[in-house]
């Protein structure tokens, strides 16, 4: 029987491997995980991608006959440091979800965790692994996952929770659905550190000259931590455990982001190291009551019923989940076309959000709305010039994609004939002076009472720029 509160999926098929990672991603507007197996698979499948939202990097975009007004740049949503990995191996045997003898999963979306089950062979038995992650909305740097390992019959367990710096993007050159055209690593090699019950490590971009930092705080119960290993990549803490019938082991990763400006590196890695060893302290359990309270608290804003279409309710509260997964929360950052459950689109933002998004977060989680309408206003002065450079005296030209407020859509390019009027492609940008879907946001988020969403002035300024009329 179809449970509306959850997702599920028995078994494994490597065909639907990246599907179904995007399915079981997890986020909070910030961080990003894609529902990767902690264990890896046995061959290359799928995506490993870990995102932070509005963390990218640009490159000159290559024409083959330049025109006045093109965009300029790329903008790419990088996958960033590895942080879901516990590698794990029995007796000698790396285990791999693909070659199990059967998994499951399960999204829980009433508690804002993902849950799975995995039964392996092994030389001497069977190796149950069950694994519960989330991914915090209460606290907003971190993330987490438990392990918790059972065997019926002695067993040597080897668990390696893992850090990550040798990163890439997936590449597709000729389609910006799927992937971008940044190829090899793009990020810096780290620089490490630790503490006494930390390790992280920081990079940076070369052209944005943004830096993110990465951290990991482990707990165990039933065997053994060893010291943390390095190489010019990687962090690792494992533990070993030697396991007997009707004994559990259990393995806890907390890992912490932040981002910043690249001079902030320093700063941002010791910040990282500091909140993973206060995540860990707090513990997981902790952590998931919180989590529950919090979803417990959006149902309650936005409970949908459908009676006698048990599919129908359970898409509408998947998609209910990945919105409030996705969308940005700083007034800095927004929502893209993918989320933060992939690299479609390269992770860029839209024009028309406020058409599609922002009206469900206007009733369920107005400071969601805020901040999506605080963004949209802070990328004010982009489209201001984006119109001056299109041959507007007035107004403001909202780019069609774009992270950084500047137009990254090389699509169907815009034109201009100096002196003359400015040719729009349909790709070109949208909120020249004239109506369009935007301003039914800003509208309805001027005008409810109360709502307080934006600053006195800010509103009506975007709403003028673009010849609406406050209403």
């Amino acid at each position: 029987m179809l449970n509306p509160w959850t997702l599920q999926r028995e078994g494994f098929d490597a065909g639907k491997a990246a599907p179904e990672e995007s399915l079981f991603s997890l986020g909070n507007g910030y961080i990003g995980w894609r529902g990767n197996y902690e264990e890896g698979y046995s061959r290359p499948m799928g995506v490993e991608g870990c995102y932070l939202n509005g963390f990218h990097e640009t490159e000159k975009i290559r024409y083959g006959e330049i025109a006045y007004g093109y965009a300029e740049e790329s903008q790419t949503l990088l996958n960033v440091t590895s942080s879901q990995r516990v590698l794990l191996t029995a007796e000698g045997t790396p285990l791999h979800p693909d070659q199990a003898l059967r998994t499951a999963r399960t999204l829980r979306m009433q508690q804002g965790v993902l849950e799975r089950e995995t039964v392996y062979a092994v030389p001497v038995g069977a190796l149950t692994v069950r694994v519960r992650r989330l991914v915090s909305f209460d606290h907003p740097h971190a993330a987490a996952i438990r392990m918790t390992l059972t065997a019926d019959a002695p067993c040597r367990v080897s668990a390696a929770a893992l850090l990550d710096g040798d990163v890439t993007n997936l590449v597709c050159t000729d389609d910006p659905r799927v992937g971008s055209g940044l190829h090899g690593r793009v990020l810096s090699l780290p620089r490490m550190a630790r503490t006494d019950a930390a390790c992280g490590m920081a990079q940076h971009t070369g052209h944005t000259h943004l830096a993110e930092a990465c951290a990991m705080a482990c707990r165990m119960q039933g065997g053994d931590m060893l010291p943390a290993e390095e190489t010019e990549t990687t962090l690792t803490r494992r533990a070993e455990f030697a396991l007997v019938p009707g004994q559990e082991a259990v393995v806890e990763k907390y890992v912490t982001y932040f981002s910043g400006a690249e001079d902030e590196e320093d700063a941002l890695l010791t910040r990282a190291l500091t909140e993973a060893e206060s995540i860990a302290a707090l513990g997981f359990d902790r952590l998931q009551q919180e989590q529950e309270a919090y979803m417990a608290r959006f149902w309650h804003r936005s409970g949908i019923w459908v009676e006698g279409d048990d599919e129908l309710l359970q898409g509408l509260r998947f998609n209910m989940y990945h919105l409030l997964q996705s969308a940005g929360r700083d007034g800095k950052t927004n929502i893209a076309a993918k989320g933060l459950t992939g690299e479609g689109y390269e992770g860029h933002y839209f024009w028309d959000t406020e058409t599609y998004i922002f009206p469900m977060f206007l009733h369920v989680a107005p400071e969601v709305a805020r901040a999506l309408l605080t963004y949209r206003y802070s990328i004010l002065p982009c489209a201001r010039d984006r119109a001056r450079e299109m041959g507007h005296p007035v107004g403001a030209l909202y780019p069609w994609r774009t992270i950084n407020g500047r137009e990254a859509s090389a699509y169907y390019p815009a034109g201009h004939r100096p002196g003359g009027e400015a040719l729009l492609g349909s790709h070109g940008g949208r909120c020249l002076p004239g109506g369009d879907g935007r301003g039914d946001g800003l509208r309805d988020g001027a005008v409810l009472p109360g709502s307080g969403l934006l600053q006195p002035g800010q509103g009506r300024e975007v709403l003028h720029q673009r010849g609406h009329r406050p209403r």
